[in-house]
C-alpha cells in the first residue's frame, strides 16, 4: 500500500442534539473517492447512534448498515479495494442538554412583591 496520506474529517449531526466528528488517516486519492465519503459519514452516524466508548469499541461493533460484518471487517474491505490503508484515528461525540425550562425565583417576601408589581 502506497500514497500520499492525510487526515480526513467527516462529521453528523442528529437533530440538532448529537454531533460526532470522526477523524481518519487515509490517502489522498482514496478520500476523494464516493464510496470512502460514504463510509465516512455512516461510520459517523453509527458513533452518533451506538455511543461507543473508544476506537477500538468502534471497530468491533456490527457495521450498521451490513450487521454480519464489523466495523473493522467493513474498512477493511475498501482498504483493498483502493489498495490504500483507511484507519480511524478518533472521533468525537457530544450530546446538547436539554435546558429546563426558566422558572424565575419566586419573592422572599411581600416587600419583594410590592417592588415587582409596582415597577411596571
Amino acid at each position: 500500500m502506497c500514497g500520499n496520506f492525510n487526515r480526513y474529517i467527516d462529521g453528523y449531526v442528529h437533530q440538532g442534539r448529537i454531533g460526532v466528528l470522526i477523524e481518519f488517516d487515509v490517502a489522498i486519492s482514496s478520500s476523494r473517492q464516493p464510496e470512502f465519503v460514504a463510509l465516512a459519514r455512516d461510520l459517523a452516524m453509527q458513533v452518533a447512534s451506538m455511543e461507543p466508548g473508544s476506537v477500538a469499541e468502534l471497530l468491533n461493533q456490527a457495521f450498521v448498515k451490513e450487521p454480519a460484518v464489523t466495523v473493522e471487517q467493513q474498512i477493511s474491505q475498501l482498504s483493498q479495494r483502493f489498495k490504500e490503508a483507511i484507519s480511524i484515528i478518533r472521533f468525537v461525540r457530544w450530546k446538547a442538554e436539554v435546558p429546563m425550562p426558566f422558572e424565575p425565583e419566586p419573592p422572599r417576601s411581600p416587600a419583594d412583591i410590592y417592588r415587582v408589581v409596582g415597577e411596571g
